[in-house]
């Protein structure tokens, strides 16, 4: 379906959640350029197990957790945080072609993100953000969510470039990671314009997104049953043709969810106008 096309990973999320798909390996090409990179983090971690003095250096020490995930010292967690925003400093500006996560999940009550986005700033920290993790990840599959697993989650598929690069993790009631990588691009990028505008506040931009998501999610279902109803045999033509070329004309119109909305957006349907 061609509305709301910045959401349509979620229809292959939806499936890769039941049907698993194999992980595809980590492109050996890509540079990261993030080791070593010193980066904040907030909030801080929290999760007793694997919280140490060292958290402050191993998501970008180019070490992989070895064994149980979350009860390794190598792992960097989080406990009753909905977002983790970790914003790593390159040193300089550098062309960007993709970015890595590397998380656990499947037990214990820990589930896979249910958001990771990807934001990059210049020498003036002006974030924008460049790409949707979780969805262009979906190009080298999802894991089961059952049971215990580990994953990276991984793109190379930007073009951007920056050199303060934030990941956004969205999760509850647990978030794990244990290193993110930023992998070089073009350098011929660096002097193309970054799209999009500043972000003053990204944890209420996630959160707006994640509404955008949800409502382009209901949008496409809604459509997608008026379609098959249209098409069935009782249907008189000229009402099924008059249905379709609606659906057809709010496609084609690739109207977005309007910004306007958020504030008083209230899960009750119809969502919205366009509903």
């Amino acid at each position: 379906m061609k509305l709301y096309p910045r959401y349509a990973y979620l229809f292959l999320a939806s499936i890769g959640a039941v049907f698993s798909a194999s992980a595809a390996e980590l492109d050996p090409s890509l540079k990261n350029i993030a080791v070593g990179a010193p980066y904040t983090m907030e909030p801080a971690p929290s999760y007793a197990l694997c919280t140490d003095p060292d958290d402050r250096i191993q998501l970008t020490d180019g070490k992989d957790t070895e064994g149980y995930f979350w009860t390794q010292p190598s792992t960097v967690g989080w406990a009753n945080h909905r977002n983790v925003i970790v914003t790593l400093d390159l040193g300089s500006e550098q062309a960007i072609q993709g970015a890595s996560v590397r998380t656990a999940a499947g037990v214990a009550g820990v589930a896979w993100p249910s958001g990771i986005r990807l934001f990059a700033a210049g020498e003036d920290k002006q974030f924008r953000e460049v790409g949707d993790l979780l969805g262009l990840s979906a190009a080298n599959g999802f894991p089961a969510p059952q049971p215990y697993g580990v994953h990276r989650y991984w793109t190379d598929a930007l073009q951007t470039h920056g050199r303060y690069v934030a990941v956004v993790v969205t999760n509850q009631p647990f978030t794990f990671v244990d290193e993110i990588q930023v992998f070089a691009g073009d350098p011929a990028w660096l002097s193309e314009p970054v799209e999009g505008h500043p972000i003053a506040d990204m944890a209420e931009h996630v959160s707006n997104s994640q509404t955008w998501d949800g409502i382009a999610r209901r949008l496409r279902q809604d459509d997608a049953v008026i379609r098959k109803r249209a098409l069935a045999p009782r249907v008189p033509d000229d009402v099924r043709a008059n249905v379709v070329a609606a659906l057809d004309a709010i496609d084609d119109a690739n109207q977005p969810v309007p910004e306007s909305e958020l504030p008083d957006f209230r899960a009750v349907l119809p969502l919205n106008g366009l509903h």
